[in-house]
């Protein structure tokens, strides 16, 4: 999002973080309606492909330092590691400060936002 949207519209970008969200959610619940609908736009991707990477995407919805928090929110501590893996693998040359790239302004409340808790691991 550019920052002009989020100055000129704030109440736009709250309702489409929280629509997202909640579809994010909803997919989390419903992974063969997820499967559908990404076959819907991409027929030809392999389904179990997609179940998989969806999977692997719902396991690292929390970090020890999002726990407890609404799906969305962001740690300083998560973003300011990853600023130092850009700068040392990604290219990453000019100065860059973790707070530069999200805010948790947009972030909705509520239990209806909590990640689903994660699914144990099969052995």
């Amino acid at each position: 999002m550019h920052n002009d949207l989020i100055k000129e519209a704030p109440e736009l970008i709250r309702a489409f973080v929280a629509a997202s969200l909640k579809g994010f959610i909803y997919a989390r619940h419903h992974p063969d309606e997820l499967i559908a609908a990404v076959k819907k736009f991409s027929p030809t991707v392999d389904e179990a492909i997609t179940r998989r990477e969806a999977e692997l995407s719902w396991e690292n919805w929390v970090t020890p330092n999002t726990a407890g928090k609404e799906l969305g929110w962001m740690s300083d501590k998560d973003w300011e590691q990853t600023v130092e893996v850009l700068k040392a693998y990604g290219g990453v040359t000019t100065p860059l400060e973790a707070q530069q790239l999200y805010t948790n302004d947009f972030v909705p409340t509520g239990s209806e936002f909590m990640p689903p808790p994660a699914e144990s691991k099969k052995t």
